[in-house]
């Protein structure tokens, strides 16, 4: 069971990656790692996004250092007949970003003894330059992984908690009645207006200025992430012809669930019921392709009140290094 350390290559790693998250969510009860639509949303909007935000215009070099960053970033682990069984990765690809120093281990649990030459990585090459941080978000229950960390000095942030709420589908879904003059539509419909919609996302996760939205050319990054579908990015229109709420579902055919990624409604079309509307749109719309489950990384009332329960807990484990 040896394996062997290289650098990720976007080319011809991307979807290797994706595949090895996919394979892994399905060996355990519960998930280790993250899911596919985490994986895409970091690289292919992420990076973008981040790289442009407060600047205005979009800038293509910027996006590019970024995406170098990322990729330089990452590091594979491969075993003897070459299948991907460990991966460590960022998820903000900026250095001067508070989260840098932010890491994540994914890893196959039957190759629990890389954990620390994992770690090891990491803390070499990922921590916080300001303050020699490294901070690793673990589910309370991987077991393997929460070991390896204490082994390694690492302790437990109890100031901040991370929950995965999970909806079973039931055989029949909820309505969710729309207010008068309201309509959903989803990016794949004729019209769709790519600008309205990255101005709802901005305004969405409260950033009035324009500066701060999603720019264009970030948001058509995340529409050429491969499991991006845009009959599954879901937007609701006011009378006033502006997108109010939007939310995007993510589909893995293979576990049969769907996540979601991002959800959001607009300040001054808050507490309408849209919110519900939209994922409860996205709830039929991957039922109909064969999910049993949908995931979304909150724990907020909001997603207590429409039937999810906050069940998989998970907390940041930190330590400073060369210090």
């Amino acid at each position: 069971m040896d394996a062997r350390l290289r650098k990720y290559q976007p080319e011809s790693d991307f979807m290797r990656v994706r595949n090895f998250l996919v394979d892994t969510f399905s060996l355990t009860e519960n998930p280790l790692n993250w899911k596919l639509e985490r994986w895409n949303y970091a690289q292919y909007f992420i990076t973008p996004m981040l790289a442009t935000n407060g600047i205005g215009e979009p800038d293509v070099q910027a996006i590019k250092a970024a995406r170098y960053l990322w990729n330089h970033s990452c590091a594979l682990w491969e075993n003897e007949i070459g299948e991907i069984v460990g991966v460590v990765n960022v998820e903000h690809a900026d250095k001067n970003h508070s989260d840098w120093g932010e890491i994540f281990i994914q890893h196959h649990p039957d190759y629990n003894h890389l954990l620390s030459t994992m770690l090891a990585y990491a803390e070499t090459n990922l921590f916080n330059l300001k303050d020699r941080r490294v901070f690793i978000p673990i589910y309370d229950y991987d077991d393997a992984l929460i070991a390896a960390v204490q082994e390694r000095g690492y302790h437990k942030n109890d100031r901040y908690t991370i929950w995965d709420s999970v909806y079973v589908i039931p055989d029949t879904i909820s309505e969710s009645p729309l207010p008068k003059g309201y309509s959903i539509y989803s990016m794949a419909d004729v019209g769709s207006d790519i600008d309205k919609r990255r101005k709802a996302f901005g305004v969405g996760f409260n950033h009035p200025e324009p500066v701060d939205w999603p720019s264009r050319i970030a948001y058509q990054g995340l529409q050429q992430a491969p499991d991006y579908q845009p009959v599954l990015d879901i937007y609701l229109v006011t009378p006033d012809g502006e997108y109010g709420s939007f939310c995007i579902a993510w589909w893995d055919e293979v576990n049969l669930i769907a996540c979601l990624e991002p959800v959001g409604t607009v300040p001054s079309h808050r507490r309408k019921g849209l919110a519900r509307a939209v994922v409860f749109e996205a709830i039929r719309r991957v039922a109909d392709l064969g999910a049993r489950r949908v995931f979304v990384g909150s724990d907020q009332l909001f997603y207590q009140s429409i039937g999810f329960e906050p069940s998989l807990p998970a907390h940041h484990w930190e330590r400073k290094v060369g210090v």
